[in-house]
């Protein structure tokens, strides 16, 4: 892949400062990363372009690339999510993006990447190809997603020629006063005009009727973050005494308990390890008999083991109303329970309760959720002016005439880039040198999610002089100078 060059692209920050934990490097990708260190990086965090290559009605504009030795990527057009170029192309899909941040990372560190659901297999297969390991798929759902959808039976009515029948009239249902926003809206929209109102039709054409309420999309709620890991030592165990990384922070990423729930049974499996140092319950000895089993040794108030699904309040409240309040009753100290007799390994004998324990309540949304960006978090730091619109701007947000200066259409919340940069944060060596890569650092919330989780120091590198500067400014105001 051709580079742009980069020759007059002056960095906003060419390496952290002394005084700083941060910088951010403007350039093309693979011309940056050969000027860095090998096994420098203990981690990447990153929120890659997911190429969402505009579609033609009856298929994609995508084809295979013959000439391409991995053969699987397809060409991509120059434009890709809502009309952006940096989202066209096909760096993210190329192995040898990958084998160049690869290069720059500790053995064993791992990376997380953000993907679109319609392309994040193409993305996977980069990673795998370029050598790195998968070792997950994490979802992160969401309630708030708007489908992209065709009515076929309006369709069909255009393909035969067919007037619909008017039969009322649909005004948009939340503007206030829809006068003072037809400019900007359409400024924001593109050739995609927007209406006061909009009419209530009726199919035309017979085949049309047939297929009346008939669409080509689902609502998108979901969005996949990859897990992979970079090959490293013989054993975890060696690579982390070799290398200060490779391991997730498990109890640092605990999901916390509520308060309905108070304390926990606290246990430990009571037979000795296999010969390779691992303890299990249920394992069948000599004698044909089990060894092993648990028992309680106390309570403890840890929160949950992290899960690979992530929420976002309206799924999360979406989930509860659902699956509704899930009750656990009252068990009095020694109460048995779990056993029972097994088709394959016989009868198991459960095991009793430490303690008396209450009945409690709870709801089925029991992961780690986040709140999506608000209008607070996504301006916090940005220098206010004249009003500057990301196309998909929302009309709301337009006819509030609010002055935006963070136009980045694909902003995460810090809430889930901070969790996510604590999964995978090594423990303290005592010399400030945990260093997270962040390459397409866009508007920098994967940057300020990593320092607030307590990594040393951070480098991005982003493209856009313009979502660099959004970046620093909004690095400055969560993080500091």
């Amino acid at each position: 892949m051709k580079s742009k060059d980069t020759s007059m692209m002056l960095p906003i920050f060419a390496e952290p400062e002394a005084e700083s934990r941060y910088a951010i490097r403007v350039g093309d990708l693979l011309d940056v990363l050969p000027t860095l260190p090998e096994n420098h990086f203990d981690g990447v965090l990153c929120d890659p372009p997911y190429h969402l290559t505009q579609k033609s009605r009856g298929g994609s504009t995508r084809k295979a690339n013959e000439d391409d030795p991995y053969g699987r990527h397809g060409v991509g057009t120059d434009r890709g999510f809502m009309g952006e170029t940096w989202d066209g192309g096909d760096i993210a899909f190329r192995p040898e993006t990958w084998r160049a941040v690869m290069r720059v990372m500790k053995p064993g560190g791992y990376l997380m990447a953000f993907g679109g659901s319609r392309t994040f297999h193409r993305l996977a297969v980069a990673f795998e190809d370029a050598g790195f390991v998968l070792a997950d798929t994490l979802m992160w759902l969401y309630g708030n997603g708007f489908p992209k959808n065709l009515d076929l039976s309006k369709a069909m009515d255009r393909h035969f020629g067919m007037q619909r029948p008017v039969v009322g009239k649909r005004k948009h249902p939340t503007l206030k006063n829809s006068d003072l926003v037809e400019e900007a809206a359409n400024a924001a929209h593109g050739k995609n005009f927007w209406r006061r109102e909009w009419d209530v039709t009726l199919p035309g054409h017979a085949d049309s009727a047939r297929w009346n309420g008939y669409g080509t999309a689902l609502k998108p709620a979901y969005e996949p973050i990859l897990l992979c890991r970079k090959p490293g030592e013989k054993t975890y165990a060696e690579n982390a005494l070799k290398w200060g990384c490779g391991a997730l922070n498990i109890d640092g990423a605990r999901i916390p308990v509520s308060e309905s729930e108070g304390e926990r049974p606290l246990r430990e499996v009571t037979c000795d390890p296999d010969k390779n140092g691992m303890v299990y319950a249920g394992r069948r000895n000599a004698g044909g008999g089990f060894d092993g089993g648990s028992r309680a040794i106390g309570s403890t108030s840890e929160g949950r083991w992290p899960a690979n699904a992530i929420l976002d309040e309206e799924a999360a409240a979406m989930l509860n109303t659902q699956a509704g309040p899930r009750k656990s009753g009252a068990m009095p100290k020694g109460t048995l329970r779990r056993a029972r007799q097994g088709n394959a390994f016989g009868r198991f004998p459960g095991v009793a309760t430490h303690k008396d324990i209450a009945a409690s309540v709870g709801n089925a949304s029991r992961f780690f959720y986040v709140s999506k960006v608000s209008t607070k978090e996504r301006q916090a730091g940005v220098t206010s002016g004249e009003p500057r619109y990301a196309h998909g701007t929302t009309l709301r947000r337009i006819e509030n005439s609010e002055k935006v200066g963070n136009d980045h259409p694909t902003l995460k919340p810090i809430d889930l880039t901070r969790y996510l940069a604590n999964l995978i944060l090594p423990p303290s060596r005592g010399d400030d040198s945990r260093r997270l890569l962040v390459p397409f650092s866009g508007a920098g919330s994967e940057m300020i999610g990593a320092l607030q989780a307590g990594w040393d120091t951070v480098l991005g590198i982003e493209q856009s002089e313009h979502y660099a500067e959004i970046a620093r400014k909004r690095l400055i105001y969560w993080i500091g100078g």
